[in-house]
């Protein structure tokens, strides 16, 4: 399905066709704000509008409906995934945690947004200038390029501060109460549905989560994500060729519902250990795997 796209407008709902440049609404916000009505204070669709709206619905039902009918299936969960229900924090979110000097603060104005001492003493140091739309990983990115070429304890010990927060927002969300990852559940259980013949579903994700995991754990369902199946787990990119089966007589047949993941950027659960990544619960955040993105390969 590499040849659609569905995409976010203002929180709301729209997929893009193969060769078209016209966004297909999904929502009546969405229809809104794709086709402004004519009329300033008209914000309710009219029964033509209605139609075209259900269409377009149907369209991408059937769409996705084919698309779990091809044998190389694919999905790619960026950070938006883990907002709304799930409760997960958002890039601005982590950066506020990470830099304000009030993080919590409710206020709209400059002040608000001072950035603590120490955060603006680091940036200065590595050249972080991105200050009208910063980013987190463009920051811990550049710190990591500032420190492969000078030893500086003061960005050293900043930069770990910074990864211990994210590990803690990034990991702390799921066990709070109204954390809802039924909807990760409900694509596992619909996408990973497939012929045992046909090759694994496979999931990419750029998040640091563990939502795709646990809503596997909450199904019983098995994921494949590079590591051993040892008691201490080891990453290793060829246990993404190993596969599962159920051996009846001398008959090996597929087992169900097993999925492969892909985390692209790293993981809450990740840790570098005597030059091995390995699974930990609760990892240093010197020694965490938090893969970040620079701005300059964007």
């Amino acid at each position: 399905m590499n040849n659609k796209a569905i995409s976010n407008i203002d929180g709301q709902l729209a997929y893009l066709r193969p060769k078209s440049t016209e966004w297909e609404p999904l929502t009546e916000k969405s229809f809104l704000l794709l086709n402004p009505p004519s009329e300033i204070n008209n914000t309710t669709l009219t029964e033509d509008d209605k139609k075209k709206l259900a269409q377009a619905k149907q369209q991408i039902s059937e769409i996705l409906l084919k698309s779990l009918q091809l044998p190389n299936l694919s999905f790619f969960a960026g950070s938006g995934t883990s907002l709304a229900e799930v409760k997960g924090p958002s890039m601005w979110d982590l950066w506020r945690k990470s830099m304000w000097q009030d993080p919590d603060s409710t206020e709209t104005n400059e002040s608000a947004k001072k950035l603590k001492t120490e955060a603006k003493l680091v940036m200065d140091k590595v050249k972080y200038t991105e200050v009208e739309k910063p980013n987190i990983e463009h920051f811990l990115s550049q710190c990591d390029a500032y420190l492969l070429f000078n030893t500086d304890q003061g960005v050293d010990t900043y930069l770990n501060k910074v990864k211990q927060i994210i590990l803690h927002e990034c990991s702390s969300f799921i066990n709070q109460q109204g954390c809802d990852i039924s909807a990760y559940e409900s694509l596992l259980q619909k996408m990973a549905r497939r012929r045992v013949r046909d090759p694994r579903l496979k999931v990419f994700t750029t998040n640091y989560d563990m939502c795709f995991e646990t809503a596997a754990s909450n199904l019983g369902m098995m994921i494949v994500d590079g590591f051993s199946y040892t008691r201490k787990r080891r990453f290793d990119g060829r246990f993404f060729n190993y596969d599962v089966v159920k051996r009846e007589s001398d008959n090996h047949e597929f087992v169900e519902g097993v999925i492969h993941l892909y985390k692209l950027h790293g993981s809450v659960s990740w840790e570098r250990n005597n030059g091995e990544i390995i699974e930990s619960k609760l990892p240093e955040p010197h020694n965490a795997v938090l893969i970040c993105t620079s701005s300059d390969l964007i």
